[in-house]
């Protein structure tokens, strides 16, 4: 039935949580709080919201048969939220509809929470054609996904090897083809008009105008060319005093000028490995640094990242910034620190930061990796090690090693989670699916 009071009742709770936050600095409960905001925050958009309550029979001629069928029922509305009162389990002589008219747990939810219930409901198609990203494995229903809506734009997707993680996010961007797109492809994955390949002197010209964006250049030019990193930074010093902002085209070819060519000056003949600039005008680029070097990828990670962020700022539509094999960075902190300062500002960007990585646990191996995780509000849990629960998923204990598919089938399973649902999800090698 439909609730009269219910807008005043989101209301209500939407001002008593944050109130709450404000009394709450920091930490997980914070972040539990700010989750719960933005799902009243949803709730408080909708048009029309419902007090709904359902009653459920499972039905099998077999006990046993019965008995499993009852727990996965159990285990699969628990996943999505609900709470299950008076649950009796009924022999096939005892059965009895009628007994079944008693009143259930009334839940608040909007139309669109309801349909995806139930397969015989209809979905809204949005407009232009767009076809589904994944169906409810459960239901059948169709997903259609808004990147860029919410609190935050931010994804998490995170599987193994074969899992069918990589055929997803490439799936996944061609959804949000109209943004602009830049990936960090340190395996060479990918492909763009535009690929800019650091391993063989290909980079795009930026400004450096920001002290931390000084710190990381000079950090990573030190590795890469091996000149000591008090002349690089005196050179940026000096070229700083004259514009305040720097290209850094200009401080290559400083560099170049002061110590790769000169042996009288520099006493030593270093190699500058960044010879060709790219211009992107406009366009999508994959950015590559085949190294095995540890040193030298974080080092080329590092520029790779700071160009991004001077791009993703200066642009005003939207955009998208995919990391892939991010556990590669995020176990740095120094990467992390810097992968983080982007994920808590890319709402301000307009910017979804996509990190993809092979297993959950990445994202906990520095307090910057796990702020970069909190930061995001859409995660894709395909096949992976380990059990899982986290306050992300409701508390809820979700098995991932069991999902099927991957590059050896058609399809793929994951799950999806917002921090306030969580769904499994089947993904169609074959979009007509």
């Amino acid at each position: 039935s439909e609730d009269p009071n219910s807008d005043v009742l989101v209301k209500r709770l939407l001002s008593a949580r944050k109130a709450e936050l404000v009394y709450t600095k920091s930490g997980h409960y914070a972040s539990l709080i700010k989750k719960q905001i933005s799902s009243l925050e949803y709730m408080a958009n909708q048009e029309k919201l419902y007090n709904v309550s359902m009653r459920f029979a499972v039905v099998s001629k077999h006990p046993a048969v019965l008995r499993s069928n009852t727990e996965s029922f159990v285990k699969t509305m628990e996943s999505i939220g609900f709470k299950l009162k008076d649950f009796h389990f009924f022999n096939k002589h005892t059965f009895n509809p009628l007994n079944m008219g008693k009143q259930g747990i009334k839940y608040m939810m909007d139309s669109a929470s309801i349909s995806e219930i139930f397969p015989c409901s209809f979905t809204p198609v949005p407009s232009g054609n767009q076809k589904p990203l994944a169906v409810n494995a459960i239901t059948g229903k169709a997903l259609y996904f808004k990147p860029f809506s919410g609190n935050s734009y931010n994804i998490a997707i995170t599987g193994e090897t074969g899992s069918g993680k990589s055929y997803f996010t490439k799936r996944l961007l061609n959804k949000m083809s109209t943004a602009k797109i830049y990936i960090i492809d340190p395996l060479s994955e990918y492909n763009s008009d535009v690929i800019v390949d650091l391993s063989l002197g290909e980079y795009i010209d930026f400004s450096i105008e920001t002290p931390e964006m000084f710190s990381t250049v000079s950090g990573a030019l030190e590795k890469i060319t091996g000149i000591p990193g008090k002349k690089i930074t005196a050179t940026l010093m000096k070229l700083g005093e004259k514009s305040g902002a720097i290209k850094f085209s200009k401080v290559i070819s400083e560099l170049d000028t002061l110590y790769c060519r000169d042996v009288a000056i520099s006493g030593n003949i270093w190699h500058m490995p960044l010879t060709t600039p790219v211009k992107l005008h406009g366009e999508s680029a994959v950015f590559r640094f085949d190294h095995k070097n540890e040193s030298l990828r974080d080092a080329f990670f590092s520029l790779v990242f700071t160009q991004i962020i001077s791009i993703v700022e200066m642009e005003n539509k939207e955009k998208v910034v995919v990391i892939d094999e991010s556990h590669l960075f995020l176990r740095n902190s120094k990467d992390a620190e810097i992968i983080d300062m982007l994920a808590r500002n890319s709402r301000h960007f307009k910017t979804s930061l996509i990190t993809v990585t092979q297993n959950i646990e990445d994202y906990y191996m520095n307090s910057y990796s796990e702020s970069v995780l909190m930061n995001s509000i859409n995660y894709f849990i395909f096949r992976q090690h380990g059990k899982i629960k986290d306050r992300l998923f409701l508390g809820y204990e979700i098995d991932p090693t069991a999902l099927a598919g991957g590059n050896s089938s058609d399809y793929s399973e994951c799950f999806y989670a917002t921090g306030t649902l969580i769904r499994k999800l089947k993904i169609y090698g074959n979009s007509e699916k």
